[in-house]
């Protein structure tokens, strides 16, 4: 009996760390998601900045390539406010069906930059070609793309 009682509050004590744990980390999610949106939209607003002074330079096009990357980051950061809110059970996930070309196109805009200023080639099969890029896919085209 003295071995099951052992095994027992092992286990209740480990429970507990885990839900300790999972609080912490929610915790350090929400802060630091809030800390990280004010800089974030400093940087949008240079970019918007940026974008109006250099429209008809050759940087244009740069500007274009910071906008995406930057868009990239505010997905990101919701993405991490939006695990929080999940588990909180703030949200709820709307699954639907959507065309899979939506998402292939969003992820061949955001990783393509990326991929080529690391001398990498991204190949998304385009989906106006593709017959497995018609077919939906079951999700929440909300979430999908985060």
């Amino acid at each position: 009996m003295t071995e099951r009682k052992e095994l027992q509050e092992a286990l209740t004590l480990a429970r507990d760390s885990a839900v300790q744990a999972n609080e912490v980390k929610s915790r350090f999610l929400a802060a630091a998601s809030h800390d990280l949106r004010q800089p974030l939209q400093t940087i949008w607003s240079l970019q918007s900045v940026l974008g109006r002074a250099l429209k008809n330079t050759e940087f244009a096009a740069h500007l274009g390539l910071l906008e995406e990357a930057v868009r990239s980051m505010d997905e990101i950061l919701s993405a991490l406010i939006d695990i929080n809110r999940l588990e909180k059970g703030a949200i709820v996930p709307v699954v639907r069906s959507f065309p899979l070309r939506e998402m292939l196109a969003r992820l061949r805009s955001e990783l393509g930059y990326a991929a080529a200023n690391k001398s990498l080639i991204l190949d998304i099969e385009d989906s106006q070609k593709s017959s497995a890029a018609t077919h939906p896919v079951a999700g929440d085209p909300a979430q999908s793309h985060r």
